[in-house]
């Protein structure tokens, strides 16, 4: 995308990592919102920064509630599994998957399944829920679309995904 192309007074916001971090599956607390789930404890950590959140789901399907908030699921790894406690995590490391383990998660939801930590999610037995890098980053620039016009009414926020 080059500047000289670009109409005269349009704006470009690219902001890849922030979002991952923020607006995508991970530590953030307007996916928790919108997916119903009450935080509890500490955030997951990689490497000392807020990776993901840990809490319960209000509804008694996961499963069902992740396909129905970011449209569709790329991959599930394990056995469906009872309860209703999930982790939101931006990252699969066997170390993130030791923790959501030692805190009794039974549904670790990613972007995706990442080889690594493969053995340590069987091991751990929970089940994991890959809803696909595009599929996350897209619920995050939907909710950031969302966020722009709540607080700028006047401005137009085009969407083309």
């Amino acid at each position: 995308m080059w500047p000289a192309q670009l109409p005269e007074g349009l704006g470009v916001l690219a902001v890849h990592r922030a979002l991952d971090e923020r607006f995508s599956v991970g530590h953030s607390p307007a996916l928790a919102d919108a997916m119903g789930v009450e935080t509890e404890g500490d955030p997951l950590r990689r490497g000392g920064t807020p990776i993901g959140l840990v809490g319960r789901l209000r509804q008694p399907d996961v499963e069902a509630r992740v396909a129905e908030v970011f449209g569709g699921v790329e991959a599930t790894l394990g056995e469906p599994r009872e309860g209703q406690t999930v982790a939101l995590v931006g990252a699969m490391t066997p170390e993130l998957i030791a923790d959501a383990a030692d805190r009794r998660v039974s549904h670790y939801v990613t972007g995706q399944i990442r080889g690594a930590a493969r053995e340590a999610a069987e091991a751990a037995g929970l089940r994991v829920i890959a809803v696909g890098q595009a599929r996350a980053e897209t619920w995050g620039l939907r909710y950031l679309a969302g966020v722009l016009r709540d607080r700028w009414p006047s401005l137009a926020v085009v969407w083309r995904g």
